[in-house]
């Protein structure tokens, strides 16, 4: 038998090991672009509570115990992957706003008039826990406040804090405080 020949018979099979080993490297990544897609959808998902929390909590202020009611109860009307969220007491956060500082300060008083809500959520990862990431720790802030002129607020503004946004958000607090002059 000729050296070629054997040279040839010797390497039969081999690029069936290449395309497996590069299957297996593509489905790896595929299924973390599931992972990935399910931690996105699960973050906006708890954004969207965190938002719904301090909205439905800027209009229960200045009672910090119907503020605190509403956030919780909104918060539990948004669920991730059919589990709702639950905020502990220490996730609400009533206290002051001060426009023109542009400051919050925490603690409750006769005139609080913004809250922050922090949402938290484990998720778990079925494909990621293969290569060591078993869970995924989540976290959204949202904030609300109220203007009261004597009676409950009839405005309540929601400022976006996440970095979607974060491009815009001078703008847009600017924008906010010209429509609240406006109404004064």
């Amino acid at each position: 038998m000729s050296r070629k020949l054997r040279r040839v018979r010797a390497r039969r099979g081999s690029s069936l090991v290449i395309v497996i080993l590069v299957f297996m490297v593509l489905m790896a990544f595929i299924a973390l672009g599931v992972d990935y897609g399910a931690v996105a959808s699960a973050r906006a998902e708890l954004q969207i509570a965190a938002d719904a929390a301090a909205m439905a909590g800027a209009s229960g202020l200045p009672n910090e115990d119907i503020a605190r009611e509403r956030a919780m109860a909104y918060s539990e009307q948004v669920s991730i992957r059919g589990t709702p969220i639950s905020l502990a007491d220490s996730d609400i956060v009533v206290g002051s706003y001060d426009r023109t500082a542009k400051v919050f300060t925490e603690g409750v008083t006769a005139s609080s008039d913004a809250l922050v809500v922090t949402a938290r959520r484990e998720l778990d990862m079925p494909i990621s826990s293969l290569f060591g990431y078993p869970t995924v720790n989540l976290t959204a802030v949202a904030g609300g406040g109220a203007t009261t002129l004597g009676k409950m607020p009839d405005l309540v503004i929601l400022q976006d804090l996440t970095t979607s946004f974060r491009d815009e958000i001078d703008e847009a607090r600017a924008a906010d405080e010209a429509l609240v002059d406006c109404i004064h």
